[in-house]
């Protein structure tokens, strides 16, 4: 799992505490969390960034009409 090469990667530079930042819908978010817990980092912050559109309803009905 990309998580688990991560943390090994970080791990072997020293690293010791991480934030995680997430993106997108899915159960693969927490399990990623999980595997660098489990490899021995400590997850300071989890922060989701899933972009939320704020003007959907707008650019439906502009497709509609072109």
């Amino acid at each position: 799992m990309a998580a688990e090469a991560a943390a090994k990667a970080a791990m072997e530079h020293g690293l010791k505490t991480v934030e995680v930042y997430v993106k997108g819908p899915g159960s693969g978010r927490e399990a990623a969390i999980r595997a660098l817990q489990a490899a021995g980092l400590e997850v300071s912050l989890i922060k989701d960034v899933t972009p939320i559109p704020h003007n959907a309803a707008g650019h439906l009905r502009e497709e509609e009409y072109n």
